[in-house]
């Protein structure tokens, strides 16, 4: 294992050492397929550079051409493919799913990643803040995975799903995203139930504060946070979770929700957490 050491300064001008442990790079996904929805940045670009260190031949998709392009000039092109593809909009799922298997050959994995925050409540979420969170971050990955799913079953492929959550999901509050979060988590357990028989299995990871443009900061930014553990998680730290559900080494695994907030759910009494 590789450590890296991040400062992070906290509350009373105190610091705190931190140390990341990664897996080096091997063969853990060797000769699998990984699509990534939302892969250009932010913790699905710290999955897809992980998921590539382990072997596997990755499927970044997105909105922002520019930004997916930019992500596989940064890493090897021969390893990873990118699709422009609006998740929330389930006209073009047939036709996207195809040119996902046109490019990669099959699909052993698939990773919904994409999703969309509005700093909204009760009293000031609007319609379209209501529409465009929901569609992209249930909406789209439900009918989209449903797809991938029927394609399991056909190619008798015992296949991985992890869905991205959050800890939202879990607290009190009236913001529509953390409902959306939470639909994840049921949808994440439902798929688990039916699928088992065919040996598929699904989890879902669900994150408090991340170093992300949500949360307003990057892994190389001053990480503090008003959390349980004092700050922010780091992209890196997802991936590496992202690694061992998808990998064979969480065979045992199917259905779970993993909490990746240092413990933050226990004490925190609201979603107003950002």
């Amino acid at each position: 294992m590789n450590k890296i050491s991040r400062t992070l300064k906290k509350m009373f001008g105190k610091k705190v050492y931190v140390d990341i442990s990664t897996t080096q790079s091997g063969n853990l996904l060797r000769d699998k397929c990984v699509v990534i929805t939302g892969g250009s940045e932010g913790i699905g670009a710290a999955i897809a550079r992980k998921c590539i260190s382990q072997g596997a031949r990755v499927l970044i998709t997105g909105r922002d051409e520019v930004k997916l392009h930019n992500f596989a000039d940064a890493v090897d092109r021969d390893k990873v493919s990118v699709l422009n593809w609006d998740i929330s909009d389930c006209t073009v799922i047939e036709e996207k799913f195809k040119q996902v298997l046109n490019e990669l050959g099959q699909v052993d994995i698939w990773i919904n990643n994409a999703g969309i925050y509005r700093d909204v409540n009760y009293s000031s979420c609007r319609l379209r803040d209501w529409d465009e969170i929901m569609s992209t971050n249930i909406r789209g990955p439900y009918f989209a995975t449903n797809r991938v799913v029927n394609y399991f079953i056909e190619e008798k492929i015992k296949g991985v799903i992890l869905n991205i959550s959050s800890e939202t999901g879990k607290v009190a509050g009236t913001n529509p995203y953390g409902f959306s979060k939470n639909i994840i988590m049921q949808y994440t357990e439902g798929l688990a139930v039916e699928l088992g028989k065919y040996g598929i299995r699904s989890n879902a990871i669900a994150p408090g504060g991340v170093a992300t443009k949500i949360a307003g900061r990057t892994t190389g930014d001053e990480l503090s946070f008003p959390a349980l553990g004092g700050r922010l998680i780091t992209c890196e730290e997802i991936a590496e979770l992202a690694l061992f559900l998808v990998a064979p080494l969480s065979s045992c695994i199917n259905g779970q929700v993993i909490y990746a907030n240092e413990g933050n759910t226990i004490v925190i009494p609201s979603g107003n957490i950002y």
